[in-house]
């Protein structure tokens, strides 16, 4: 697996933890390239044609980081929809 880190968390730390969370399946060609994002606190995209994955990252987050889940079934109008978080 090659792996690109292009922000201040600890690149071997962070390549560990992609690495144990694949080790279970084939990763020898896979590229990681984790990143700051624009603007959210993070996102991501999966390229399967080029085994390409992007991790970005909110330059201004901290770790641990607080995340909200969804626990309800969302709800929906003609326009939008919407789901409670829970932290």
């Amino acid at each position: 697996m090659f792996f690109r880190n292009t922000t201040h968390l600890n690149s071997l730390k962070l390549e560990r933890m992609f690495l144990d969370a694949v080790a279970d399946w084939p990763h020898d060609g896979a590229q990681v390239f984790v990143r700051y994002s624009r603007g959210s606190d993070f996102s991501g995209t999966c390229y399967y044609d080029s085994d390409r994955i992007f991790v970005n990252i909110g330059r201004r987050n901290r770790y641990p980081y607080p995340l909200k889940i969804n626990v309800a079934r969302p709800k929906s109008n003609r326009t939008h929809w919407r789901a409670e978080l829970s932290s």
